[in-house]
């Protein structure tokens, strides 16, 4: 690869955010958040921020400042019950000047993974 375009890449990467919602595989305290096994998680960047899918998810958005992206684009994972069509519509609503994508991602273990990128 280049040098161009691996600066590029880095840039790129250094502008993405990513945004991560699974299930507890067991109890624990981790970043300051108490979870029990089975419960919804959400990490940022691979940091605890909360629980509960809908509201995790959209505290994860706003934690990774998707406020100020150009894009939010959200994988549907396997285990996913929701609408995508509801899920595109609480985005769009909390954060209204931003493009959301929900795609079929199809991951095993993370119900919804989202990227924000600047």
């Amino acid at each position: 690869m280049c040098a161009l375009a691996s600066e590029a890449l880095a840039e790129a990467l250094a502008a993405t955010r990513a945004v991560e919602v699974t299930r507890a595989a067991a109890d624990r305290t981790a970043d300051g958040v108490d979870v029990r096994e089975g419960e919804a998680i959400t990490l940022v960047d691979g940091t605890l921020v909360g629980t509960t899918p809908w509201r995790g998810l959209l505290a994860g958005l706003a934690r990774a400042e998707a406020e100020d992206a150009a894009i939010v684009t959200v994988y549907v994972g396997a285990e996913f019950e929701g609408s995508r069509d509801e899920l595109a519509e609480r985005i769009e609503a909390a954060f209204e000047e931003i493009e959301v994508e929900v795609v079929e991602g199809g991951q095993p273990l993370y119900e919804l993974v989202a990227t924000v990128e600047a």
